[in-house]
């Protein structure tokens, strides 16, 4: 048996994880045996800091990648969708065996993981920041239509004897979408660009998809098996948001104050500090945001 590995949210710049801290990267993977890598979007903010990283991977391990939104925002509607470099999944195959095909899918959202969000798409565009830098085509709706058109055409390709496993940046499953409520209950309307459920749902008329791996949520669930399909879902995310950095800062007493935009003003301050006093929790963050998928060699 071989071992695919599928990573998101790295957000390489925010975090501050330079060369320094991908020898880590490098190393869990060696580990854990791993064959082959793939970076299911967010990789950082630009595709330069993307490509790079990408590059250094590619030294070690076979690589291939996928965009999510925040490289969305440094690319033009054709880099998106078509972008020039072999190791590019959007709507590709690679086969790990002659089984096994991994299928990259950028993704997209359609609003429909809020009801009645649709009727009120400039709003809710707005609570989106890093999105409005994003310029798509056509309406966000029309958009994922298309995907979900695309998926279905793809997948009418794929001989039965195959296995497929599908690397997504969105969201595929209402599963995964979670509500708040009481002081909290504004933050629902975000779930609006968490992705759609088209893909998830269609998947469910294909045998061949075994898994669908997917980030964006910067929030890790534990894997779930749902309609035949396994989904996992171990993003990253931004280093301030893990309870790591909690912990780390609750072992301060100057730092008083543990609300979000203290931790993050926090962060930028002290967040080189952080991987070097303490490298086994900057380890361990990163081996917990690994989805790990085994498949036939031959």
């Amino acid at each position: 048996m071989k071992r695919l590995a599928i990573l998101s949210d790295l957000h390489l710049d925010i975090n501050q994880l330079t060369e320094t801290e991908w020898v880590y990267f490098i190393e869990m993977l060696t580990e854990k045996r791993v064959d082959h890598v793939h970076l299911a979007g967010d990789i950082a903010n630009t595709k330069q800091q993307a490509l790079a990283f990408i590059e250094y991977l590619s030294a070690y391990f076979p690589t291939t990648f996928h965009w999510g939104n925040h490289e969305m925002a440094d690319l033009t509607e054709t880099e998106m969708e078509h972008f020039s470099d072999p190791r590019f999944l959007n709507f590709r195959f690679f086969p790990l065996s002659h089984k096994t095909w991994l299928l990259g899918i950028n993704g997209w959202y359609d609003y429909t993981f809020v009801k009645g969000a649709t009727r009120d798409f400039e709003r809710l565009k707005k609570l989106a920041w890093y999105d409005r830098f994003i310029h798509r085509d056509a309406n966000d709706s029309v958009v994922m239509q298309r995907i979900a058109d695309q998926f279905v055409a793809i997948m009418e390709t794929v001989p039965k004897d195959k296995q497929v496993i599908i690397s997504t940046h969105f969201v595929p499953n209402q599963a995964f979408v979670q509500t708040f409520s009481g002081k909290y209950e504004k933050w629902n309307q975000i779930n609006a660009f968490l992705g759609s459920p088209q893909i998830g749902t269609l998947a469910q008329n294909f045998p061949q998809v075994q898994a669908i791996a997917f980030g964006h949520t910067h929030r890790r669930f534990v894997s779930r098996q749902l309609d035949g399909i396994h989904y996992a879902c171990r993003p990253l995310g931004y280093a301030y948001e893990w309870q790591s950095t909690r912990q780390f800062m609750l072992a301060h007493p100057q730092r008083t104050q543990l609300d979000m935009p203290t931790i993050k003003r926090e962060w930028q301050h002290y967040g080189k500090e952080l991987y070097r006093l303490y490298p086994k929790m900057l380890e361990q963050e990163i081996e917990s945001a690994v989805s790990f998928f085994a498949y036939e060699d031959k």
